[in-house]
């Protein structure tokens, strides 16, 4: 059933995409990820989401809107500052990311 979901997420992707070669518009796939315990985490402009497998071998799927600092705060969007910012936004978020699979797995 997942297979189902992810494939249906991947053709409209490419759907979109065609369409957008087409229109002359610009679809960002700007996606980044890190692994967890017993699964992955990935990131999104807008999203986080976490794959873990659980004890029982299922795999559980926590899913988050999320806006960076930067969308918040359009004055932190200087190149410079901007970097720094991602950078230990992503630290705390992958050190929670972490902290959400050690627990599901316990």
């Amino acid at each position: 059933m997942k297979i189902k979901i992810v494939n249906s997420i991947v053709l409209n992707w490419i759907i979109d995409a065609f369409f957008a070669q087409n229109q002359n518009k610009k679809i960002d796939f700007a996606v980044g990820g890190q692994a967890v315990l017993e699964g992955v985490m990935m990131r999104s402009p807008n999203n986080i989401t976490i794959a873990m497998r659980k004890k029982d071998k299922s795999i559980k799927v926590y899913k988050k809107k999320y806006n960076t600092l930067t969308q918040r705060f359009k004055g932190l969007n200087i190149p410079i500052i901007r970097g720094v910012i991602n950078l230990f936004e992503m630290m705390v978020i992958g050190a929670k990311a972490v902290n959400i699979s050690a627990n599901e797995m316990l």
